[in-house]
């Protein structure tokens, strides 16, 4: 047990929480943040739980610190929490570094329409132990990318 999936997530927060703290105070929006990401995380715990219990797919132990919250490693509850983090940050330096800059609908939905195409290319280049993975892979990565769309 190494820890390196705890490891990268350190890594992916730190210049963001430094720079957030420091620069961007996006702090001032943490009821809005903590809302929002304990709503998603709930959901996507859920599902992880499910999916990992029925063997669709799991966790790599010898990544993790061996601390597990039904049955699944902390790294994992962290990831809910640090990831949205980091993508709020994204959002709100865009902001503050374009502050004008925005796209228009019909880019975004291409965009959307490129990025689930991709996904399926990558998807079918993978290993999956099941077809059913392979769809469940999908069908996740066609959904958030659509919800994010909107």
């Amino acid at each position: 047990m190494t820890g390196l999936y705890l490891y990268l997530l350190l890594g992916s927060v730190l210049v963001p929480l430094l720079y957030s703290i420091f620069v961007l105070d996006i702090i001032k929006y943490w009821k809005q943040f903590s809302f929002s990401t304990i709503i998603v995380a709930i959901v996507f715990l859920i599902w992880d739980y499910f999916f990992t219990k029925a063997g669709i797919w799991g966790f790599n132990y010898d990544y993790c610190l061996g601390i597990k919250i039904f049955k699944m490693p902390i790294e994992e509850w962290l990831f809910f929490l640090i990831i949205p983090f980091c993508s709020l940050f994204i959002h709100y330096a865009f902001l503050y570094l374009l502050p004008s800059y925005q796209l228009k609908k019909r880019t975004t939905n291409y965009i959307t329409i490129a990025l689930i195409i991709i996904y399926g290319q990558n998807s079918e280049i993978c290993n999956f132990s099941s077809i059913e993975y392979f769809f469940v892979h999908l069908h996740y990565n066609i959904c958030s990318l659509l919800l994010t769309s909107i």
